[in-house]
């Protein structure tokens, strides 16, 4: 398989989002195998994704595939799924979602912040970390000097 392959699916998996009304999704991954596996990963603005939503991508993309003859022998697998929140943020969107949640932030110094994600431009974050059990700090760390992001979910 080749970028180009890659390119169209990921072009249906948007488009999909479109002709569905599902404009509060986006594609956050495309993964795909040498084998022929795909995996398109979605998260939402708000709430989040619904099972029957993903059902329905899932079925109308296969549609479009098989469609587009990229796959003549149907030999193929695709899996849609939502991007889970225990995986890293990878993209904005993802980041304005967040905003008021505690995060973890691997620097690429590999310094770890942990904090209230407070709020966003299109160039940094800004933290509301605690210093001791009396003090906070407010830091804004540019995404540049980010290499990741994690949800700190708490049972």
């Amino acid at each position: 398989m080749n970028a180009t392959t890659e390119q169209n699916i990921t072009e249906i998996a948007i488009q999909t989002l479109a002709e569905l009304g599902l404009s509060h999704y986006f594609l956050v991954e495309l993964k795909m195998s040498a084998s022929k596996q795909f995996f398109i990963l979605y998260d939402a603005d708000g709430s989040g994704v619904k099972i029957n939503e993903l059902a329905k991508l899932n079925r109308v993309i296969r549609e479009k595939i098989d469609a587009t003859n990229l796959f003549p022998n149907g030999d193929y697998s695709l899996e849609v799924s939502s991007y889970g929140i225990d995986k890293p943020l990878l993209q904005y969107r993802q980041y304005v979602k967040n905003v008021g949640r505690n995060v973890e932030v691997k620097l690429k110094t590999n310094e770890m912040k942990e904090g209230l994600l407070e709020s966003i431009t299109q160039d940094s974050i800004t933290l509301k970390e605690q210093i001791s059990k009396k003090e906070m700090k407010t830091s804004t760390y540019l995404f540049d000097d980010i290499q990741q992001t994690h949800l700190i979910i708490k049972i």
